[in-house]
């Protein structure tokens, strides 16, 4: 994952891009509206670090500008991602935004979303799968 982020800030820096917002792939109720949300939180230079559900994973980070500071995923992203910010001085801002926060790294996870989704449907297709 962070090689490949260091790709994109690569391409992003030498587009001259002011900031970045690196999701996840396994926030699966993430909407729109939340990534507005998001973004409106947003001062330059500053870090944006929306955590996991069990505060144990970082579930969006928006940094501005782009290098202000290298990721850290898959080794407790949220605890390495806080403790580089404030080792540096970088002005950090803590979003909980819900549906960004609900990640799926195990089965427990998945039966809170479920527990969570509005539509009936996909939760019995998501048990179909489970069984």
């Amino acid at each position: 994952v962070n090689a490949a982020v260091s790709m994109a800030e690569k391409y992003l820096l030498e587009n001259n891009f002011d900031a970045s917002i690196v999701f996840p792939q396994d926030i699966p109720m993430i909407r729109p509206q939340d990534i507005d949300e998001l973004i409106r939180f947003q001062k330059t230079p500053q870090l944006i670090v929306v955590p996991s559900r069990k505060f144990d994973g970082t579930n969006a980070l928006l940094r501005s500008p782009v290098n202000v500071m290298e990721t850290h995923y898959d080794e407790d992203s949220y605890k390495i991602h806080l403790t580089t910010a404030k080792s540096r001085n970088i002005p950090t801002t803590f979003a909980l935004i819900s549906r960004i926060m609900w990640d799926v790294d195990d089965q427990s996870d998945l039966e809170f979303i479920m527990s969570n989704i509005e539509k009936p449907l996909l939760v019995d297709k998501l048990r179909k799968i489970l069984e």
